[in-house]
């Protein structure tokens, strides 16, 4: 297969993998976000709670903040799992566009590679017509014209 056509392919793979790693960035940051949302949330809630109950809470809205806490609890943990599932995702992405931009570089290199190898060879070539022709100049005089 052409270099060319593989240095092409490499180059269109490895931008269409950064496109996608930057979405996955996207969807990254977007759950961190949420994330400290949440946790911001059940810190104010939890002072909430505090201050409520060193005011005399009655014990049925205790109760009811408690599980209100406990329901956020849980949804900063789902969020933490998101934001972890997410940052894989993120990182394999990532080890992909690396490789991809490896695989590109050597395409490259081995294109450089080529151009030089086949400028040398014209180089040979025409070196190689120069001296037949200077051979051959002087074939057809004698001794003292040449």
């Amino acid at each position: 297969m052409n270099v060319t056509v593989l240095r092409t392919y490499r180059a269109q793979l490895e931008q269409a993998l950064r496109a996608e790693l930057a979405e996955l960035q996207r969807a990254l940051d977007a759950a961190e976000a949420e994330r400290r949302r949440l946790d911001v949330s059940a810190e104010e809630d939890a002072r909430r709670y505090l201050e409520a109950a060193r005011a005399g809470l009655p014990a049925a809205e205790a109760a009811g903040r408690y599980e209100l806490m406990e329901g956020l609890a849980e949804a900063v943990l789902r969020a933490q799992a998101l934001v972890s599932a997410a940052h894989e995702r993120w990182r394999t992405k990532m080890a992909e566009v690396l490789e991809a931009a490896r695989e590109r570089k050597k395409m490259e290199s081995l294109q450089r590679r080529r151009a030089a190898a086949d400028r040398r060879s014209v180089a040979a070539a025409a070196q190689r017509e120069t001296d037949e022709a200077a051979s051959r100049g002087g074939e057809g005089r004698g001794p003292a014209e040449r």
